[in-house]
């Protein structure tokens, strides 16, 4: 598998946990974690919280502009892909996605009302009780 598919882990844990780093940090200041070498243009890239519940990818391109796919745009991509399959094979398949309620707002119309498929928001937070 090594052939076909290259991970490198910076940001291991050394430190604290996800500082400059997490999916946070890389959403909100729109750039690459803290500690990552410079790649080459269009390096597919990931970065998660702490316990990686949330996830973004992103890359940087040829003129060096920064892109960012966060949670919702990946779930979206996810919706279609697999509703384009199913249609292709011609199934049956019933199909829904979950969000909570900081989804985007314009990222739920479009899985609803393009792409055909129900969503159901869950509430987020922390589980206090075992």
């Amino acid at each position: 598998m090594n052939k076909s598919l290259n991970i490198e882990v910076f940001n291991k844990g050394d430190g604290k946990i996800n500082h400059e780093c997490g999916a946070d940090h890389v959403k909100v200041g729109q750039k690459v974690p803290t500690g990552m070498p410079e790649t080459e243009p269009n390096t597919r890239c990931v970065s998660v919280d702490g316990d990686a519940d949330r996830v973004v990818y992103f890359f940087t391109d040829e003129k060096g502009v920064f892109h960012l796919l966060d949670g919702d745009r990946i779930a979206t991509l996810v919706a279609d892909f697999l509703m384009d399959l199913i249609k292709r094979c011609g199934l049956e398949i019933k199909m829904g996605l979950v969000q909570t309620a900081y989804a985007n707002g314009a990222s739920t119309d479009y899985i609803v009302n393009k792409l055909k498929v129900p969503v159901a928001c869950v509430p987020t937070g922390l589980s206090t009780t075992p």
